[in-house]
């Protein structure tokens, strides 16, 4: 085997050190003791290697552009609709159906006022006549509601007299009395009384006998 096959056989060994491939086909020719003019194989298409061989400038990096991020819209925030307000509900109160009033039962009202009093009997009395002579008659006149009764007493120095009478219609009762004899000169007064469904009244007169 030539230093050629063995220089091959390492470059497929090693494919990707290109350069100690290179290397190793120009030892091959220099150094080579074969009498054999070497037969020259076009070699196998290598691979690209990956790396970029030193010398070799590298291309210009474009720096990697850096993705600008819009800034973020604000979404719209959903407005909502404001929800309507619950307006109270005023119940009305609940009223109650009236009580049924009793009318107080009437009650008997007494009066404590006392019946206006009745007017008072009238009551004048005169004589007929005022200076009768001994064992005669003189008469006591008394004017008086119509029906009345009438009292009349004459009070001589010795004695009392009384007599009565009724009045008439027209309230004038006449009431005799008989002078026998009564002693001169002295006054003989006359208390007359009347009355009338309950009510009385009083009045008086004179005489002197002569």
């Amino acid at each position: 085997m030539s230093h050629l096959s063995r220089a091959v056989r390492l470059a497929r060994r090693y494919p990707k050190s290109s350069a100690a491939l290179a290397l190793v086909v120009v030892l091959a020719g220099v150094f080579g003791g074969d009498d054999e003019e070497p037969s020259v194989r076009p070699l196998a298409t290598l691979p690209s290697p990956t790396a970029a061989p030193a010398h070799e400038e590298a291309p210009p990096t474009t720096p990697p552009r850096t993705a600008t991020t819009a800034p973020a819209r604000p979404s719209p925030t959903a407005t909502r609709p404001p929800s309507p307000t619950a307006v109270p509900t005023t119940r009305p109160a609940a009223t109650r159906p009236p009580r049924a009033t009793h009318a107080p039962s009437p009650r008997q009202v007494v009066s404590t006022r006392r019946p206006p009093a009745a007017p008072a009997l009238a009551c004048s009395a005169s004589m007929s006549d005022a200076t009768p002579k001994q064992y005669s008659t003189t008469t006591v006149v008394v004017r008086t509601a119509s029906g009345a009764g009438v009292s009349a007493t004459a009070h001589y120095s010795t004695k009392d007299t009384t007599n009565t009478g009724t009045a008439d219609s027209s309230g004038t009762a006449r009431v005799p009395f008989r002078i026998s004899s009564a002693k001169k000169g002295y006054r003989v007064v006359v208390d007359v009384v009347v009355s009338k469904s309950g009510r009385t009244a009083s009045c008086s007169t004179s005489f002197v006998p002569s």
